[in-house]
């Protein structure tokens, strides 16, 4: 199942400044922080922080409270699609390291489009096949990455797209792979057992006992 199943809804007063914004050919992804678009920002974070806890990219906790790692994304970023702006589904919240890796991106103009074809849609994509990026509100997570600690495993095209954009191996690549992990017998007769089989209830069993197996560490 998706991250996220319920969409952000505006109300009119919200719709009403969302439609000055785009009516304005003077408005850009540069203005997404003015100060009249705070209350809809909030919004925004308050609604979909509420649904899972979690990055929908790096699966690691967001804060409840503080705006500080619970950073609003834009699935397609703004800097790319700025008929997507605000969205629904083109929405989402992130933590803060993911955040600056891909604002980063934004700045330096080097955003990767996650869109699966390179023509400009009129309208917001309304299936998984469209994105080449992990979609949290169409896509299953873990049937595109696997988690195991702080090391990402891509399943499918997908996941190895979002693993690269976000940089998910992050914490590998600069202090390397736990001794630990990689003496352990056990997990690696799983990391086998996973990638040989064909059986999607198999591959369910395995994920539960890697889920079972890190806990434990």
């Amino acid at each position: 199942m998706p991250d996220i199943t319920i969409p952000v809804h505006f109300n009119s007063k919200e719709s009403k400044i969302i439609s000055g914004k785009m009516n304005n050919p003077q408005f850009t992804y540069k203005d997404w922080g003015d100060e009249d678009l705070q209350a809809i920002r909030k919004h925004i974070r308050n609604h979909y922080r509420d649904q899972s806890g979690i990055c929908p990219y790096c699966r690691k906790d967001i804060s409840i409270r503080s705006v500080y790692n619970a950073n609003i994304e834009h699935i397609v970023p703004k800097s790319i699609a700025r008929g997507f702006m605000f969205k629904p589904k083109n929405l989402c919240v992130i933590c803060c390291d993911c955040n600056e890796i891909k604002r980063n991106q934004e700045v330096e103009e080097e955003e990767t489009n996650p869109l699966s074809r390179v023509k400009e849609y009129t309208n917001y994509p309304s299936s998984s096949n469209s994105f080449k990026i992990v979609h949290p509100h169409f896509d299953n997570y873990d049937e595109h990455i696997l988690k195991c600690g702080d090391i990402y495993i891509d399943r499918s095209k997908k996941g190895s797209f979002t693993i690269m954009t976000c940089e998910l191996n992050r914490k590998a690549h600069k202090y390397g792979i736990e001794t630990s992990l990689l003496e352990k017998s056990e997990l690696i007769t799983m990391m086998h057992e996973f990638e040989s089989t064909t059986s999607f209830t198999k591959e369910m069993s395995v994920i539960n006992k890697l889920r079972e197996y890190f806990i434990r560490l």
